[in-house]
């Protein structure tokens, strides 16, 4: 024989699994076992990535796609928080806004503003015919089955941040 022969079950996996007849089996299987490993690892790999990048398609889609249609915004009409939705003798809290969406005939987007200082504070785009709000003492419904509580929760004021 002209030197060691590569067995037929460890042929083509690499250089770090290539082991030759005259080796242990103990070698052999410590090989076998690395490249399972880490096939597992990159084959994990892949797929959290897909699942990644299906989320981000999912999530920000969406995302993107209400951003655009409040950058279209057209015709607003506000109103202040009335004196019956706010304590005795104090001055208002809040003005509320409803603006039409150039983009979309049913699209409307609302926003709740600070009174005092006039920061956007809650912002919501929907599609309604309705163009009321209606104030309520810790509540504005901005259309019949949607409101905003009063004051906002820190989820509104967040997302009021975001573009």
């Amino acid at each position: 024989m002209a030197g060691p022969v590569p067995s037929e079950a460890t042929l083509g996996f690499g250089a770090v699994t290539k082991q030759y007849e005259n080796n242990s089996n103990n070698e052999c299987n410590a090989c076998a076992s690395t490249y399972g490993s880490v096939h597992r690892v990159k084959s994990m790999r892949r797929r959290y990535l897909v699942w990644a990048l299906l989320i981000a398609v999912v999530v920000g889609f969406p995302y993107a796609y209400g951003a655009w249609e409040r950058s279209k915004v057209g015709e607003c009409t506000r109103q202040i928080q009335p004196a019956f939705a706010r304590p005795a003798n104090s001055s208002p809290a809040y003005v509320g806004e409803i603006c039409f969406l150039g983009s979309s005939e049913f699209g409307l987007l609302f926003r709740l503003y600070d009174a005092r200082g006039g920061e956007l504070i809650a912002e919501r785009l929907y599609y309604d015919t309705d163009v009321d709000m209606v104030w309520g003492s810790n509540k504005v419904w901005y259309s019949p089955h949607e409101h905003v509580s009063l004051p906002p929760t820190m989820w509104d004021r967040f997302r009021a941040k975001l573009p």
